[in-house]
């Protein structure tokens, strides 16, 4: 499992307190194996072109749909945000969407 490092922007407060689930969810997924990934520029760029296609100006949720996509295996992207991400990844049929 990979969680791209952007999504921290919008999960995280800076708050220990408040940022104390997240923090046990992180800890947990890195005990399984799971991994924080910074974006590349393939990445970066990639992300470019999936949220000019979608039409879309949301940087945080392009990184996330390229990351899932960068490789073309198929991948499980799990999301609270469904629709958006079906969006930028309508041109990606490897990319399955998952709704949390």
């Amino acid at each position: 499992m990979i969680v791209p490092t952007p999504v921290l922007v919008e999960t995280t407060t800076g708050d220990g307190g408040r940022d104390a689930e997240v923090n046990r969810v992180l800890h947990v997924l890195e005990r399984s194996a799971a991994a924080l990934a910074a974006p590349n520029a393939d990445t970066a760029r990639l992300a470019g072109r999936l949220r000019h296609q979608a039409h879309t100006d949301d940087g945080i949720d392009a990184l996330v749909a390229a990351e899932a996509a960068r490789d073309g295996t198929a991948t499980i992207l799990i999301t609270s945000d469904p629709d958006d991400l079906r969006r930028l990844l309508a041109e990606e049929p490897r990319v399955a969407v998952r709704e949390v």
